[in-house]
């Protein structure tokens, strides 16, 4: 169950982000950056937290700046 329930949250992340939604590119770069329902994928995470908070996504610039980078 616990599989099924992340893959049916990435299948509606995805679909939000095929329309642009920054919360939805954050929501990833978090799953890509921890491996939740994907493989870790720290510089696919980095890429997708960084243009959420270039969007102006809190959490992402938060996640970020936790993280010692900039966006």
């Amino acid at each position: 169950m616990y599989n099924n329930t992340y893959k049916s949250c990435l299948h509606k992340i995805l679909g939000s982000l095929n329309k642009g939604s920054i919360a939805a590119q954050s929501q990833l770069g978090v799953f890509y950056y921890n491996g939740t329902g994907v493989a870790i994928n720290k510089k696919r995470a980095i890429e997708l937290l960084r243009k959420a908070a270039r969007g102006g996504n809190k959490n992402s610039q938060s996640n970020l700046r936790k993280l010692g980078l900039r966006w």
